[in-house]
């Protein structure tokens, strides 16, 4: 999300703010939004991290029925 650093400072001003202090407190609102947005690297590198978990869960889940068919076989055997 963009943030018009002029725009707020006005809205802070006729909100009773001095010019310095909207000013200051539009650039901080804008700094710390700017501080926490995901680039499209962020994301990139999100959905690789993801589609090892999706892999790594496929694994597992074939290796959990592997193993209730073998549980499933034996106890077929012994009763």
């Amino acid at each position: 999300m963009a943030t018009d650093t002029i725009t707020l400072a006005e809205q802070l001003e006729g909100a009773g703010l001095n010019p310095q202090q909207a000013k200051g407190v539009a650039r901080a609102i804008h700094d710390h939004q700017t501080e926490h947005l995901a680039t499209k690297a962020d994301l990139l590198g999100l959905k690789a991290e993801l589609a090892g978990f999706r892999a790594e869960l496929r694994f597992h889940r074939w290796t959990l029925a592997l193993i209730v068919a073998l549980v499933l076989a034996v106890l077929g055997k012994v009763w």
